[in-house]
Formats: structure tokens, C-alpha cells, sequence
């Protein structure tokens, strides 16, 4: 029979050894998403340096927008996602890769690649646009502030295209997938930001002429710095993808741009092309 001293000695060296993987593994409130170590008595995540959201996607993660997360020399973590690049024809995937020295340790990298049908979002896109497409032949000037940015327009174009990642539906039981087809009106913007922050998009489409609006169905900008709304100051951001799902039937749109100035634009099809005008610029002669 064993005295209590010696199962005090025991449960304390038990406890001791769990507050040990606790702090190794799950301390200072970070999640951890690395690789599974397995112990006696079942798996725990270790506490991996680099971590890849997508790695389990294999050659999948181009179709995917993922992001890294590495643990800093401070002990915090910052996370870079993947984006677009190369005027939108490629994606730069966000990678974990042995260090130099041949140490083992992981640390995030990136890999380049073509996207044969065009980049969205941080995400290569599956299939190509629909030759249907009408793209803008006429663009006038047309730039507006709000908040710490100012954004110009520089394209647009109508018809059927494949979902990028993260839209979203404000019609009950309607969704779009990534990869799926829809018909869209396609705002291209510039933002250029005076501060760092997150840049709002206040964007609608007019629905009707009692003044009812609808949101985009792109949920915020996706800037490479941050993977969402967060920029960084003094920083130009290009090809800018604004989203609007639309009947197929319509040709013809009036988009607010919000901002201080609250600019009307109408965007028609005409021809196979499309004219984007400035509604707000006072007429010639008048």
C-alpha cells in the first residue's frame, strides 16, 4: 500500500507534467492549427512555427483563398494571405517551407502561379468567362472619397462569369459557390489610401426609382496586405472587383458610389459594349 506522501508525489508530478504540455502547446491564448503529434493516451496539435490554412488542399489551394499563419520572433503571430497579382492572370499562394540550413523549421514563403482563366480574390478561377461578356469600351471620369481612400473607376464588365470565393446572397435559400456560374455587373475600382484602416464599401446598386438600393454581393474589398478591408496607408490598391449579381434580362444600371460626394453612375450596354457614364458631372451648356 503506498503512504499519501508518495501518491502526493505522484499526482503532483502528474499535474505538473500536464501544466507543461498546457503552456507548450496551448498557453498565451493563440490558436494553434499545426501538425498532430501523437502521444501516449491520444493526439495533441503542436505548436507549429508556420502554418498553411490550405495545405491539406494539395493542388486545390490555387482555387482556394487561404493565408499563412507564422509565429513572429516576439511570440505573436501575423498571417499573409494569398492574392492576386500579375494584372489578375496569377495567383501568389501563400506557403509554408523549410528554412535554410536544413533546421526543419517552417517558414512562410510563396509560390507564383499562371491563373489560366483569370484570378479573383486571392483565388484562381475554375472555369473561363463566358465569351457573352460585354466589357466597358467608354469609361468617363470618375473618382469619389470616402473615408481614408479615394477610388477611381476603371472597368466594368457584364455577363457571365465564374464565383470568386466569399460572395454573398440576399436572397433567402440562394447561394453561390466558388466556381459557380452567375450573371454580374463587374465594377472595377482603384483605391488609394491617404491612412491605414479598413476602406468601406458603400457601393449600391438602385433598384427602382422610390430610391431602394441593394448592396454588392463582393461583402467588403480584399486587400493583399491584410486578406479583407484593413490597407495600409499611402498604399494603391488596383483591380478592385465589385460585385453585383443580376437578372440576366437587364442592360442597363444605375450604381451609387457613396462617399462624400455620393456619385450616380449608369452603366448601359450598348452594342456588346458598355458605356459607364458619370450622372453627377454637370452637362456641358447648361
Amino acid at each position: 500500500m503506498k503512504s499519501p506522501f508518495s501518491a502526493f508525489v505522484i499526482i503532483t508530478l502528474v499535474a505538473l507534467f500536464a501544466g507543461a504540455v498546457y503552456y507548450l502547446f496551448f498557453s498565451s491564448g493563440e490558436e494553434y492549427l499545426g501538425k498532430q503529434l501523437t502521444l501516449p493516451g491520444g493526439k495533441i496539435y503542436s505548436a507549429s512555427n508556420c502554418i498553411d490554412s490550405d495545405e491539406n488542399l494539395g493542388s486545390e489551394a490555387y482555387y482556394n483563398k487561404g493565408g499563412v499563419s507564422e509565429k513572429l520572433p516576439d511570440g505573436t503571430r501575423a498571417t499573409t494571405y494569398d492574392y492576386c497579382s500579375g494584372s489578375e492572370g496569377q495567383v501568389s499562394e501563400q506557403v509554408c517551407k523549410s528554412s535554410l540550413g536544413g533546421n526543419g523549421k517552417l517558414t512562410r514563403s510563396q509560390n507564383i502561379s499562371n491563373c489560366p482563366y483569370g484570378c479573383s480574390d486571392g483565388a484562381c478561377l475554375k472555369s473561363p468567362v463566358s465569351a457573352n461578356t460585354a466589357k466597358s469600351s467608354y469609361l468617363e471620369p470618375i473618382g469619389w472619397t470616402d473615408g481614408n481612400a479615394k477610388f477611381e473607376v476603371t472597368g466594368a464588365e457584364l455577363g457571365k462569369i465564374s464565383a470568386p470565393p466569399n460572395l454573398v446572397s440576399y436572397e433567402k435559400g440562394v447561394s453561390y459557390p466558388q466556381g459557380s456560374e452567375i450573371n454580374a455587373l463587374v465594377l472595377t475600382l482603384r483605391v488609394m489610401t491617404d491612412k491605414s484602416g479598413c476602406v468601406p464599401l458603400d457601393t449600391r446598386r438602385v433598384l427602382d426609382e422610390a430610391g431602394n438600393m441593394v448592396s454588392p454581393n463582393t461583402k467588403s474589398f480584399s486587400f493583399p496586405d491584410s486578406g479583407g478591408c484593413f490597407a495600409k496607408e499611402k498604399t494603391t490598391y488596383s483591380n478592385q472587383r465589385v460585385i453585383f449579381v443580376v437578372p440576366e434580362s437587364m442592360s442597363d444600371f444605375i450604381i451609387s458610389t457613396g462617399g462624400q460626394e455620393d456619385i450616380y453612375i449608369e452603366v448601359v450596354l450598348e452594342n456588346n459594349s458598355l458605356r459607364i457614364l458619370n450622372l453627377s458631372q454637370p452637362v456641358p451648356g447648361n
